[in-house]
Formats: C-alpha cells, sequence, structure tokens
C-alpha cells in the first residue's frame, strides 16, 4: 500500500514534511561556483539527518564527528534533525518505501524555487541508515533531475554497489555524485 501526500492538506502538509535548510557556506560556496560554472542559478539546500545514530559504518569517525560540534550542537539543530529521522520511520512504517519516497519528493517539491535548480547537499551530517532509505531517497531524486542536483558524501559502499547491481535502486547510484570517505 502506498501513501500518496497529495492528499494531505496543503497548509498541513509543511507540518509532515522534513525540513530543508539553506545549508552551510560551503553548501551556499559550491552553489554560487556551479551557478557560475553552468550560467545556471542554483538555489543551496541541505538535508541532514542525526549525526552518528544513522551512520553505521561511522567507525573511527565516532572520536571526532565534526557534526557533533559547534552549531550542530544546538538543541534546535538536533531537534530538527531528529524529527527528520522520525518522520522518515513513520512514512517507512505506514507506507514502506513508496511512503518515503512520496514525503522525501514533497519536501524537495515544496522547496522548489521558481526560478533555476536546487543544488542539495545530501547530510553533511548522518547518512544512508538503511537500504529502503537509500532507494527512497534514490528514487525521489531521479524524478527531479531536471531541477535538482544532489551531493554527498557517504561511507555506506556497500549500498552504492548494491545499486550498481541491482537496476531497480540504481537510480541513486547515477543520481548523486557519492563521493566516499576512505
Amino acid at each position: 500500500h502506498s501513501f500518496d501526500w497529495s492528499e494531505v492538506a496543503t497548509e498541513a502538509l509543511h507540518l509532515h514534511l522534513p525540513a530543508l535548510k539553506t545549508g552551510n557556506s560551503k553548501v551556499k560556496k559550491t552553489a554560487k561556483k556551479w551557478s557560475m560554472e553552468t550560467d545556471e542559478k542554483f538555489t543551496p539546500w541541505a538535508f541532514n539527518l542525526p549525526a552518528l545514530l544513522t551512520c553505521p559504518m561511522a567507525g573511527d569517525c565516532e572520536g571526532f564527528c565534526y557534526a557533533l560540534q559547534g552549531s550542530y550542537a544546538f538543541a534546535s539543530v538536533r531537534d530538527s534533525r531528529a524529527r527528520t529521522l522520525s518522520l522518515l520511520w513513520e512514512a517507512y512504517t505506514r507506507g514502506g518505501v513508496d511512503a518515503v519516497e512520496a514525503m522525501l519528493g514533497a519536501a524537495f517539491d515544496a522547496a522548489r524555487p521558481r526560478k533555476g535548480k536546487v543544488l542539495l547537499r545530501i547530510h553533511d551530517s548522518g547518512d544512508f541508515f538503511s537500504k529502503w532509505y537509500y532507494v527512497a531517497m534514490g528514487r525521489a531524486l531521479e524524478h527531479r533531475k531536471d531541477w535538482l542536483r544532489p551531493y554527498g558524501y557517504t561511507k555506506r559502499v556497500d549500498l552504492i554497489d548494491d545499486a550498481l547491481r541491482l537496476s531497480a535502486t540504481a537510480a541513486l547510484a547515477s543520481t548523486v555524485d557519492a563521493l566516499v570517505n576512505a
């Protein structure tokens, strides 16, 4: 059973969507650079999850994770990222991968600028914590590839390898410039 987010009233929709933020200074700088290089306007956005809790491959990073310091440690930032994770789990529980894909897509669509494209930094904190989340993200991004340019870093090489082998989940591997942290 798939969940149709279009059934939710517009005014209530934003209360049930993960927050996209304008991103940190690096995301803004990258968007500006891409805008200059492509002659297209890129609006910077970031989609984030709680650090460590969603990083199953953290390993040595756990001791010096930058996403546990500075502004990342503010209660409002932690709460926003925890809410995003909670919404992902709720959507998955209600309707599986299709519901998560629909919710992510609705969040991306709500943040779409009237002009130009979006440069979406995926996870300046957190990572792909499960295969269902990875697949849902890939599908949501694939359907918006004409105006949304995602990029991110991950340690989940296992998911990327699986996606390259399985045509059903190849969307994210071919859409996201997955830069792997060694």
